[in-house]
């Protein structure tokens, strides 16, 4: 049976690697905040594509943007993407601001709230 030093060790080393390994997907280098002019919804359950009024870093005004499915199975996966068409659609129809985190090397976000002014 493991001592209570060992247990602390293990739990010490499995915290530490839990925070060196920092998955890709959900990494982010960009954000900004923008109004939504279009959204299109036919690759779904895979992704949405979208625009913005505003450039957010390399990623520029008026052109594709892309929210790829997240999730650990394709239940969650199916969910994160119809929330996020949702949320750009509601934006889009509203004329509510979106935040966006993403990833400047291909135009891809992470991370979305939107907000009312």
């Amino acid at each position: 049976m493991p001592t209570i030093k060992q247990k602390i060790t293990t739990c010490m080393a499995v915290t530490a690697a839990a925070l060196l390994i920092s998955p890709a997907a959900l990494a982010f280098d960009i954000q900004g905040q923008a109004k939504v002019v279009m959204v299109e919804p036919s690759y779904m359950p895979g992704y949405v594509t979208f625009q913005i009024d505003t450039d957010i870093g390399p990623c520029k005004a008026n052109t594709w943007l892309y929210w790829y499915a997240k999730g650990p199975d394709q239940t969650s996966q199916n969910a994160n993407v119809a929330a996020a068409y949702s949320t750009f659609l509601t934006a889009a129809s509203t004329g509510m601001t979106v935040i966006l985190y993403g990833n400047s090397n291909n135009c891809s976000f992470d991370f979305l709230n939107i907000k009312r002014l």
